[in-house]
């Protein structure tokens, strides 16, 4: 699998091959990568103008008919069949594939042939994703922070928004994906009402993440913030999550903050806790941060805390949301309870 920024130099500096597969996360990486192909695919002066296809709404035989004739369109064009969820793992094959299998035995040279495939994996076991892989797969999954932020940019220049480095940072710390990010830049840009979007505008308009709050939570437990850490818990159960998904998290987080100061203290870099644990690197970031605010012992206690509470609310001994209010205290306290009992 090519990575996406490499996929597009080579573009740039090579003609266009007969069939592109794009797999990941990210649908705007997708777009971004067929407006290019397009613009190479054109004869001087001219513009190539995609046909676009949908696996999930017809399957495939039309856009293979589309790559096979001749005088239907002219040379250069680019044909995409997008949803082609039969790449992927994990799902079910809802139309007949043969056609497409052998058209990526035998491509047609003049043609430009692109699948895409919003998902995690391609399926390698398939037929259809070994003949895939004879061709340029390229890896459309959210990019690491310092090359999304690139692409942010470029984004917020295509849509003519104005925002101030710092705001395009903290979007991207709530968002943590581009594609979510256009309807946000628009929507900060009317907000903005001509002026340059501001970290303020963000904050204000975009919400957070729950797991962001979770940590925000934890932030004002271990200073002492009482009203911050009830707010910051308001504001997480209005997002939606209940309170054993709130307990989950809680957990979660307080075990990625042991973990991060354990290997921390080792001596192992923020990188290779994030690759170690599987995580997201500013998942990571955050939690070194935090991490020598709380000793060991104290995060093994409280670890402790949220496992009985989580027990006493499935066993129905408890109230959830009454328990996530103990909790809140009892962290605060900076002891753990000796029993529930009332």
């Amino acid at each position: 699998m090519v990575d996406w920024t490499k996929a597009v130099e080579s573009l740039e500096q090579s003609q266009p091959q007969p069939v592109y597969v794009l797999v990941g996360t990210e649908p705007l990486l997708m777009r971004w990568f067929v407006e290019r192909l397009c613009q190479k695919a054109a004869a001087p002066g001219e513009v190539a103008r995609p046909l676009r296809f949908s696996y999930e709404n017809g399957g495939c035989e039309d856009a293979v008919l589309a790559c096979q004739t001749i005088g239907l369109f002219g040379a250069g064009d680019v044909v995409v069949l997008e949803h082609c969820t039969a790449l992927l793992q994990g799902t079910k094959v809802k139309w007949d594939t043969q056609p497409l299998e052998a058209y990526l035995e035998h491509p047609l040279p003049g043609r430009v042939f692109v699948l895409t495939a919003v998902g995690e994996q391609l399926d390698e076991r398939k037929r259809l994703g070994k003949l895939a892989k004879r061709h340029t797969v390229v890896d459309c999954t959210t990019p690491k922070e310092r090359m999304a932020l690139q692409l942010l940019g470029d984004l917020a220049r295509e849509r003519g928004v104005v925002a101030q480095p710092a705001a395009l940072r903290e979007l991207w710390r709530r968002a943590q994906a581009l594609s979510p990010c256009e309807a946000e830049l628009e929507k900060l840009a009317a907000y903005a009402n001509g002026q340059p979007v501001e970290v303020r505008h963000v904050r204000e308009l975009v919400a957070e993440r729950p797991e962001d709050n979770v940590f925000h939570w934890l932030d004002a437990v271990v200073r002492g913030d009482v009203r911050r850490a009830f707010a910051t818990l308001a504001d997480v159960r209005l997002a939606g999550y209940d309170a054993l998904a709130l307990l989950a998290l809680m957990a979660r987080q307080l075990r990625l903050l042991w973990m991060v100061r354990w290997y921390g203290e080792r001596g192992e870099t923020q990188a290779n806790i994030a690759k170690r644990l599987g995580v997201h690197p500013y998942a990571v970031k955050t939690a070194a941060e935090q991490a020598p605010l709380w000793t060991l012992r104290r995060l093994e206690d409280l670890l402790l805390v949220v496992a009985d509470a989580e027990f006493e609310v499935k066993s129905g001994r408890r109230d959830a949301d009454q328990v996530l209010d103990w909790l809140v205290m009892a962290c605060l306290a900076g002891s753990r309870p000796h029993s529930w009992a009332t």
